[in-house]
């Protein structure tokens, strides 16, 4: 009988919450690789094991192992597609009757910045890239702000950007999901103050079983699910586990169902 093989957790160790990454990975009794990413490399370190390799970093990094898993001598398990984890792809898949952005508008960030010049600058809109790049970060600014914001920075006139009307809402939640199985869930934001702690809420867990059931991004991934203003749940974002932050989750039990999960896949 073949011996089953063990699942590595490569945790990018730079990086905040990677000390309780690994401490949980230690308690669940699993191998690890920790390494740093040099800041503005391309550079992806290399190490040999004979067996599943799941990675645990930056987005930046994740969207570079995503297509050279071959090149680099291992194939580390990457749940992420660029078109994948998008607003727009959430909006078409699961319908903007259940999404709190579905009113959103999938345009250049040149392009909208050029259709507000003669719009009120105290005007408030939600805005974030479309795609899960953390080009910066999604928030309610007025369009001031926003102009601001595009003067100091190098963001490219051509970004796919998501604009909204604000919203709303009551709480935040992420639920972190092996296919539509609901490992767990935290809360991390309750009437737009931060709130983290680990909850359990079936309302959340049914609601992110119904998303599943109608279309699974990834194998692993996290739905991050919000209480509007009227009562009604609706998904607030699709977050890539690789990079996901934890919000006080426990992650030895995280940990171990997904290390059990891929080394099914493997035997």
């Amino acid at each position: 009988m073949m011996s089953r093989a063990r699942c590595l957790w490569w945790v990018q160790s730079n990086l905040n919450g990677a000390i309780d990454l690994l401490r949980a990975v230690v308690e669940a009794d699993r191998p690890f690789a920790a390494t740093p990413r040099i800041p503005f490399s391309d550079n992806i370190p290399r190490f040999e094991w004979q067996g599943p390799v799941v990675y645990y970093g930056a987005i930046g990094l994740v969207e570079l192992l995503a297509p050279r898993r071959e090149e680099i001598g291992m194939a580390p398990l990457v749940w992420y597609d660029p078109e994948t984890f998008r607003v727009s792809e959430c909006i078409k898949r699961w319908g903007k009757q259940h999404c709190v952005n579905g009113d959103a508008e999938i345009i250049s960030l040149e392009q909208f910045m050029t259709q507000t010049q003669e719009r009120s600058p105290n005007d408030e809109v939600f805005v974030r890239p479309d795609g899960d790049t953390k080009a910066f970060n999604g928030a309610v600014s007025t369009l001031e702000d926003l102009q601001h914001m595009v003067n100091c920075t190098t963001l490219p006139p051509q970004l796919p950007i998501a604009v909204a009307a604000p919203k709303t809402l009551l709480a935040e939640y992420r639920t972190f999901m092996i296919r539509d199985r609901v490992l767990a869930m935290t809360m991390y934001r309750a009437n737009g103050h931060r709130v983290v702690r680990e909850v359990y809420d079936p309302e959340v867990e049914a609601f992110a079983k119904s998303l599943a059931e109608i279309w699974i991004p990834a194998d692993v991934y996290c739905l991050d699910i919000a209480t509007c203003a009227g009562g009604q749940l609706q998904l607030l974002e699709l977050t890539c586990f690789n990079s996901a932050g934890f919000y006080g989750v426990r992650l030895p039990a995280i940990v171990h169902n997904v290390s059990h999960f891929v080394e099914d896949l493997e035997t």
